[in-house]
């Protein structure tokens, strides 16, 4: 059925093999949110991170250093 109905929209059956490669990237996509998170969440880490680094910057920089 569904083949059918890309072949009503159009498409012929060559064009419906692209169709696995785009689900493919989805689910690689989806996959990799799970395990990483949004993107909001690998932002955040990384801020997170870069906050850090720079306090522990100052840290070694010493008292009364720039």
């Amino acid at each position: 059925m569904r083949n059918e109905a890309m072949l009503s929209l159009g498409k012929s059956s060559n064009d419906l093999s692209g169709d696995n490669h785009f689900t493919r990237q989805n689910r690689t996509a989806i996959n990799a949110e799970a395990r990483l998170g949004t993107l909001a969440d690998i932002t955040e880490r990384h801020v997170a991170a870069q906050r850090a680094a720079k306090a522990l910057r100052e840290v070694e920089k010493g008292p009364g250093a720039g």
